[in-house]
């Protein structure tokens, strides 16, 4: 077999796991290739045990600037707030995730539950989301990578080679940006609407509205720090971390999508992204340029 098929059916099992679906809680296992996985059916609800629900009460209330505690919650901070909607029966809070480098895999792991992520302590957490990433690592291959970018209509020379991403992927102090993002959610069939926290908005160009995935809202801190944004059901006290608008109907998504329209850049394309990187590594180099001078 070769490495492209190979990895393609990887690849095709690990997201057999993601499988959208009301309900949730069902285990399944599958074998990956030195690893055995076990990941909870992302249902994207998840029922709290009481110490849950005392952990995120404790946060009702607080408006950090920094980043929240692996293990503890906050508000939905003032400068985003107006993206999730007012409903008396729902509260919206942030979870903390470990801020070791690898936060956006420990957010996309919390939102997912992977192997039981929701219910561990932030010990077991930062392990998780370093396994995690490992497993991303593992089946990030060459054919993998160009395959990606060819879906996506973008030439190799526009984005990282295949030794800098995995050398990116590989290194856990290493944060991701947009190019793991992106190939990360569409290798997993995730959306994900990044909220920058500092500007008050939403990123511009990681959501694929046209694509009704599972979508993850993901709070950007100071430009440097991932969480996830979670829903409490004050009724059932049922935590919901992944959202859809087939299953959802006219309800959380549609909301923050028509806030997203107006601000202004619902159309940015990847193809932008890449310009405006490709405009930033000019200035930079310029300035490097004029310090050297100096």
């Amino acid at each position: 077999m070769k490495n492209g098929e190979q990895v393609t059916i990887i690849f095709f099992l690990l997201t057999r796991f993601y499988t959208w679906r009301k309900g949730g809680g069902k285990k399944i296992s599958c074998i990956h290739q030195r690893t055995t996985n076990t990941m909870s059916t992302p249902s994207g609800h998840y029922t709290t045990s009481e110490d849950h629900i005392k952990r995120i009460k404790r946060g009702r209330g607080k408006q950090l600037h920094h980043n929240v505690p692996a293990g503890h919650f906050a508000d939905v901070p003032t400068s985003i707030s107006h993206f999730v909607p007012n409903n008396p029966n729902k509260e919206w809070y942030r979870a903390g995730t470990n801020a070791d480098g690898t936060c956006f895999y420990h957010t996309v792991g919390y939102a997912i539950n992977y192997r039981g992520y929701w219910t561990k302590d932030a010990e077991e957490q930062q392990k998780l989301g370093k396994h995690f990433r490992k497993v991303i690592f593992d089946n990030t291959t060459e054919a993998a990578w160009e395959r990606f970018w060819e879906k996506k209509g973008v030439g190799m020379a526009a984005v990282p080679n295949i030794d800098e991403i995995r050398k990116q992927i590989s290194n856990s102090r290493t944060w991701a940006d947009v190019f793991a993002i992106l190939y990360v959610c569409d290798v997993l069939r995730l959306n994900i609407l990044v909220f920058d926290v500092s500007a008050g908005s939403l990123y511009c160009g990681t959501h694929n509205a046209k694509r009704d995935r599972p979508t993850i809202l993901m709070a950007w801190i100071q430009n440097s720090h991932f969480e996830p944004l979670m829903e409490l059901d004050t009724k059932t006290f049922k935590v919901r971390t992944l959202f859809s608008k087939s299953i959802d109907g006219k309800g959380v998504l549609d909301h923050i999508l028509r806030e997203y329209e107006k601000q202004g850049c619902p159309n940015v394309t990847i193809h932008q992204i890449l310009r405006r990187r490709a405009r930033n590594k000019r200035r930079r180099r310029r300035k490097q340029r004029r310090r050297n001078r100096n």
